[in-house]
């Protein structure tokens, strides 16, 4: 499951508590509320096998659905938050299959793969290839694109400056996946605050912003109305996260599309104003 064996380190306790079965409902500490099992049925009917392990809050459950491995993750009021699923190469979409032997790593050698479904966010696949000494870990979307490119060579261990810095910024969060990119910077997933957030770090481990996607729905009324004015007549929100940056500018960034013409990205503050960079 997640890269790595998942690190799922326990912000403010960094402890991992030993797996329960699902049967096991005794109020133990790896036992979730009910308000996690009634989604968890709800969503995996049909789910087998299934063990659950609490952390920092967090409820993770290891379970077989419709033939395949899984691991989902919920938060204490039973919120959905991520799920990643084995998957044989053979059972990958047929673009994303086009898109990985079309590419740069099609000769080597495919260790892994699944299917990796987070909240707000869209479907994608990720395969970890080796060739020799050298493992990768490739990232594509729906359609075949890469996406991201991780160097699986390095230490399952992250740094503790930046454990120090998300144990200090984030201190509800639980780690649940990191990733080395090939040009030195680290991407760090974490839970927090009932989502996915992603946490990214310069090659000499310094922190330089953390996003997360929100919906349209969710942006303060002062970007709606930056986004009806006369400079995007026209344009159409499609998409929008969240970013923190180390400047310490907190901006909406948010995907337009137009008819006609490439996609464009566009950064505003909580209070409308466009933030130039």
């Amino acid at each position: 499951m997640m890269k790595n064996g998942i690190l799922a380190v326990v912000i403010g306790f960094f402890a991992f508590f030993a797996a329960c079965s699902d049967d096991d409902h005794n109020g133990g500490k790896n036992t979730p509320g009910k308000q996690v099992i009634e989604a968890f049925q709800a969503k995996y009917a049909t789910a087998s096998n299934v063990e659950w392990k609490m952390d920092n809050g967090y409820a993770r459950a290891d379970f077989t659905f419709e033939g395949k491995s899984c691991e989902a993750w919920f938060s204490q009021s039973g919120k959905w938050l991520l799920t990643e699923t084995d998957l044989s190469y053979n059972q990958l979409p047929s673009a994303v299959k086009t898109g990985f032997e079309a590419g740069a790593y099609s000769t080597w050698k495919v260790e892994d793969v699944e299917m990796l479904e987070r909240l707000n966010m869209p479907l994608s696949y990720r395969i970890e290839v080796e060739q020799g000494q050298q493992e990768r870990t490739l990232y594509y979307d729906e359609e075949g694109n890469l996406r991201r490119e991780a160097d699986d060579n390095s230490t399952t261990d992250l740094p503790t400056a930046m454990v120090s810095f998300i144990q200090k910024d984030y201190p509800q969060s639980v780690i649940v996946d990191s990733d080395f990119l090939i040009d030195g910077r680290k991407i760090v997933t974490i839970l927090d605050e009932g989502r996915v957030k992603e946490v990214l770090f310069a090659s000499d481990n310094s922190w330089l912003q953390t996003q997360w996607k929100v919906l349209l729905t969710e942006l303060p009324q002062p970007v709606l109305n930056t986004l009806k004015g006369n400079a995007f007549v026209g344009y159409t929100p499609i998409g929008a996260e969240f970013r923190e940056y180390a400047s310490g500018d907190d901006v909406y960034r948010i995907e337009l599309q137009k008819t006609g013409s490439l996609n464009m990205f566009v950064e505003i503050y909580a209070d409308g104003s466009l933030f130039l960079d």
